[in-house]
């Protein structure tokens, strides 16, 4: 069982995973697509303020992002769900573009989990957050890519460095985390 203390904010990142895949399709590649990004994150609601607040979801995009694809559900607190459908509405600034999806209230002890594909066009760096205003109690970083390539990352405030490791597809670099404290 977690830290009970984990639980008092208004939200807890109960699992943040993030994958860039380099390695694309002949299609994906034609389109001018760099990589596939991939976020799957569960957020439980713990207080009412939090789930008054908790109306839309908001997917930060790279500048060249576009998502192709997304799957999302609010999963009560009797463990029963409801899937989410709707029309996403893009907004934000060119350097920062946002998609928002309306959404019901999410319930107190309840969690809302979605995932989305992106593909990003012209663009191989990048920076990533996984320390929010709220504790994160699991992390995942995979970044999937030709052998032909090398890739170089750099971790920083005590996250883990990343493991490296050679599958079929590609060359994989790692890295998983247990519980990040909130940021104050």
């Amino acid at each position: 069982m977690a830290d009970p203390s984990l639980f008092r904010d208004d939200f807890t990142m109960i699992s943040h995973n993030l994958v860039y895949n380099f390695v694309l399709s002949a299609a994906e590649e034609e389109s001018g697509a760099t990589f596939a990004r991939y976020v799957h994150r569960r957020i439980r609601v713990n207080t009412q303020k939090g789930s008054d607040s908790l109306t839309h979801i908001i997917l930060p995009l790279r500048p060249t992002e576009a998502i192709s694809f997304m799957r999302a559900r609010i999963v009560q607190p009797d463990g029963s769900s409801l899937q989410l459908s709707g029309q996403l509405e893009y907004m934000g600034t060119a350097k920062e573009p946002k998609a928002v999806l309306s959404i019901p209230p999410v319930p107190v002890g309840g969690e809302l989990e979605y995932e989305t594909e992106g593909l990003v066009k012209n663009d191989f760096a990048g920076a990533e957050y996984f320390q929010w205003e709220y504790p994160t109690l699991e992390t995942h970083f995979k970044i999937i890519y030709p052998k032909k390539y090398f890739i170089r990352t750099t971790s920083r405030n005590g996250y883990p460095q990343a493991t490296s490791y050679t599958k079929p597809e590609g060359n994989v670099l790692e890295v998983k985390t247990g519980i990040i404290q909130a940021k104050k």
